[in-house]
Formats: structure tokens, C-alpha cells, sequence
């Protein structure tokens, strides 16, 4: 995928930038902000380059956890208004009424089946809101939703400027300097399974930690009482 930086004139069009904004939320505020600002370089990028920026993401599992507290947290640092829907005639109505730099956000995809089915018609709403579209979220990439894989069939798609970083990053671990030691975490052992199992072939040590050490003490019969497996 391209960098979105390769692209000449970005005046004027509208950008799907398709962020990561799964974020820790407690008490309706924003608990932890790193991923927020890891963004603001693509998200100040396109506003310099007078883009009308369409921000779309997911928060939580269910179809009622709102991406408000995130729009508050930006709203401190950028003028940003919301799309409550996607589908709506609104959402048509306040792109179309966007400014060159301007920023707005939109609901939680996942309010919609058709995010999480991949559902073309789905793909084919979000993607007539856009002229282009950027993905600057590395860490959801993996899954095959529609904001992710399927409204690039339908725009001319990039990669934003951390999504570069992080491949960067990640194509440098499989030719490391040694000694090598690979740390990862998270939750879910099904996605990161396979690499770990091709760093053992690589690093010299594996360091598993985070909830995925959970499933590791579990099946050495260890209990782990009510922590996340």
C-alpha cells in the first residue's frame, strides 16, 4: 500500500482515515491517550494539506459503547464535529459542507452489522462519503471488516504515516542484530500465535506477556483465577 504522503495534491479531497480508536474508557473519559496522539501526525498532516478529513473506527464489542469521550478528548485539542450514522442523510450533508482542513468523526462503525460482515453494500456507503482513503490502523488490520478491507475495493487507498512506522519496525525484527529478545502481548493468543511461533525460529528469546501469558500458565495447570484466557 502506498504512503499517503506519496499522494501530490490532497487540497479539497475527502479522506476516510480509518484510525485505531479501541481505546480504554472509564467513567466516560479517556483512560489512556497513547494511541490518540501516535495519530496526530497523519490527522495534522492532511489538515496542512487542506484534505477534509472523515475519521471512522470502532470502539468496544457491543453496538451501544460510543466513541463520544474520544470525540471530547479531541475536541480539546482540534475543532471536530460528529457523524451520529454513517448511512444517514446527514452524514452526506455535513461532508458535503466541509471545509478544506476540517475534521469530523464518525459514530462507532460497529453499531452496523455490515462493519464486522464485511458486507459490500456496507463498504460501499462508508467508501461514497471519500475521494481517498487511508488506513492508520496497523493494529486492527488483520481483521477482515469493511472499513478495513472493504472500502479500499471501491478508493484509491494509502497507508498514514505510523502505519509506515510500524512496518518499518516490524520488517526489522525478522533480520535483527543478536542478541535478539522479542516481547509481545495482548489478548488474543489466536492472532498472535503464528508470529510467535516464527519468532522462536528467529529471537533468541521470546518474552510472552499481558493477558496472552494467561493462556500459558493455563495450560501448565496453573491457576489464573478470573484473569482473562
Amino acid at each position: 500500500m502506498k504512503n499517503i504522503r506519496e499522494v501530490k495534491d490532497l487540497k479539497g479531497k475527502r479522506v476516510l482515515l480509518r484510525l485505531d480508536l479501541n481505546i480504554p474508557i472509564k467513567g466516560g473519559i479517556v483512560f489512556n491517550d497513547f494511541r490518540i496522539k501516535k495519530v496526530l501526525p497523519t490527522i495534522n498532516f492532511l489538515k496542512e494539506e487542506g484534505a477534509k478529513i472523515i475519521i471512522i473506527s470502532h470502539i468496544g464489542r457491543e453496538k451501544t459503547e460510543t466513541l463520544l469521550p474520544v470525540l471530547n478528548y479531541f475536541q480539546k485539542i482540534m475543532e471536530i464535529g460528529l457523524i451520529k450514522d454513517v448511512l444517514s442523510n446527514d452524514a452526506d450533508s455535513f461532508v458535503n459542507n466541509m471545509k478544506d482542513g476540517d475534521v469530523v468523526m464518525m459514530e462507532n462503525l460497529r453499531q452496523h452489522d455490515g462493519e464486522k460482515n464485511n458486507d459490500e453494500s456496507f463498504s460501499k456507503q462508508i467508501a461514497r462519503l471519500g475521494d481517498i482513503y487511508v488506513n492508520e490502523a496497523f493494529a486492527n488490520s488483520h481483521r477482515e471488516h469493511a472499513s478495513i478491507v472493504g472500502v479500499p475495493k471501491f478508493l484509491p487507498s494509502y497507508s498514514g504515516i505510523l502505519f509506515q512506522e510500524e512496518i518499518k519496525m516490524l520488517s526489522e525484527s525478522f533480520k535483527p542484530e543478536n542478541p535478539f529478545l522479542f516481547i509481545i502481548g495482548g489478548n488474543k493468543l489466536k492472532t498472535k500465535l503464528s508470529l510467535i511461533e516464527k519468532m522462536l525460529n528467529i529471537a533468541d528469546n521470546v518474552f510472552v506477556g499481558g493477558a496472552l501469558a494467561n493462556d500459558f500458565f493455563k495450560e501448565k495447570g496453573r491457576n489464573v483465577g478470573k484473569s482473562y484466557v
